[in-house]
């Protein structure tokens, strides 16, 4: 089951696992993050900490992401603008602010998980 809050986050709930949680995901336009709770304790959120390896400590994490020449993923957010910055800016498998391209060709971004 999903839910979407009045900011546009969607809530996806498992309830068929064993452990139940809440999680929330922000899939923004310059930035993205997520966060989740467990059923049994839903006060303790758990947030993610992006770019820690990179010298960087946020919440949310740029939203980009990096493919090989075969389209094969590589990398998202921090991780893949170092490495992007690494290989040199002539790699076109870098996609950066690429939310708004998405609008209108895909019917539905969120899938809930039922397995």
């Amino acid at each position: 089951m999903t839910d979407t809050d009045s900011s546009g986050l969607v809530f996806f709930h498992f309830s068929n696992m064993t452990t139940s949680c809440v999680i929330a995901i922000d899939f923004g336009t310059a930035y993205s993050g997520y966060c989740f709770c467990l059923k049994a304790n839903p006060s303790e959120i758990r947030i993610t900490h992006w770019g820690e390896g990179d010298g960087v400590k946020s919440l949310k994490t740029p939203t980009c992401i990096l493919f090989d020449e075969d389209g094969t993923f590589l990398d998202f957010g921090y991780d893949a603008l170092m490495t992007y910055k690494r290989m040199g800016q002539n790699n076109k498998s870098f996609f950066n602010h690429f939310k708004m391209q998405l609008y209108n060709k895909v019917s539905s971004l969120c899938v809930p998980y039922s397995g």
